[in-house]
């Protein structure tokens, strides 16, 4: 299930670029601070208001000498103002973010629910994500607990668990990548190990070694 966050801000993102901050909602504010895709979006509503206003006032004080002028004119500057701004929407447009390198980084961060019951976590996480995420509890795998995020309206699911001293992450992803078998993959600078059985997507990320990584990687696949 795929949830467009952004949804519910982009009505007031043009009153947001016009300081009419009273007609945005705190919630927008909050999350166009934060959100990197709105607020490309929010430049380029910036843009258009910037050029609409400078193409009015190049306009007043021209004195247009037949009825014929007065008319082609603002044609004219509209079909440029539109070029214009076509190509600022285009050219702030986010390139498209990699699936995995978002789902390491999240990861990192810390887990919203804290528990050392693997059942617990899977529950909590198939509740959050709306997708169901499989119990692993696994030898010398302790869980710490989980969070659920949503890079770029891609869910990723994150079990966290203590390897000895190390730390290791599960996270399920709404992505359809990987196979059957683990495949060791760069995700973000950083190695990881990805599979994807009957329709899941796990991939194993941690400061673990890659080798401590890739069995983790085998055990989840064989519980797939």
């Amino acid at each position: 299930m795929t949830v467009d966050l952004h949804a519910e801000h982009r009505p007031y993102l043009a009153a947001l670029a016009d300081g009419e901050l009273e007609l945005v909602p705190a919630p927008t504010r909050d999350h166009v601070s934060d959100c990197d895709q709105c607020r490309s979006e929010l430049e380029a509503h910036q843009l258009l208001g910037q050029r609409l206003r400078a193409a009015s006032r190049a306009a007043e004080p021209v004195a247009l000498a037949s009825r014929s002028r007065r008319f082609l004119l603002p044609l004219a500057a509209a079909a440029a103002l539109a070029i214009v701004v076509g190509g600022a929407v285009l050219a702030t447009r986010p390139a498209t973010p990699d699936p995995l390198a978002s789902a390491v980084l999240v990861a990192n961060q810390s887990p919203e629910y804290t528990s050392t019951n693997a059942v617990d976590i899977a529950h909590w996480c198939t509740v959050k994500y709306g997708n169901r995420v499989p119990v692993v509890a696994l030898p010398g795998l302790t869980p710490k607990g989980a969070r659920m995020d949503w890079p770029h309206a891609q869910g990723v699911a994150t079990v966290t668990y203590a390897l000895d001293t190390e730390t290791v992450h599960v996270s399920w992803l709404s992505v359809a990548e990987g196979g059957s078998q683990p495949q060791v993959v760069n995700a973000g600078g950083k190695p990881a190990v990805l599979v994807r059985r009957h329709g899941i997507t796990a991939l194993v990320s941690g400061d673990a070694t890659q080798a401590e990584l890739l069995h983790v990687a085998q055990e989840v696949a064989s519980v797939l």
